[in-house]
């Protein structure tokens, strides 16, 4: 629903709306999300770990990843850009690039 309305606004004040998904594979997602909060620390991060333990830790996160797959079905318009780890500038670059075009 929150990207409906961004969707919106943007159309709404002549904006240019774009969509971009940085994605990894789901085992390689859910592995970085365990390494970055395993040695968090920053609140954002913390609280990133926190909440995900309260809500069921890792089958948790792994249907979230499965429901950003379901919502990419239904965003065509939506571009996925391959994040790998350890590969930061290479998917800025690509981002910048994607954004300028």
């Amino acid at each position: 629903q929150f990207i409906a309305q961004a969707e919106q606004v943007a159309h709404d004040v002549g904006a240019r709306f774009l969509e971009f998904v940085l994605m990894d594979g789901r085992d390689s997602a859910v592995q970085r999300f365990q390494r970055r909060t395993a040695v968090a620390t920053t609140t954002a991060h913390i609280e990133a770990g926190e909440l995900m333990a309260q809500f069921g830790g890792q089958p948790a996160l792994e249907s979230m990843y499965d429901r950003l797959l379901l919502l990419l079905s239904h965003r065509p318009a939506a571009t996925v850009i391959q994040s790998r780890d350890g590969q930061t500038d290479s998917v800025y670059a690509e981002l910048r690039r994607l954004v300028d075009a």
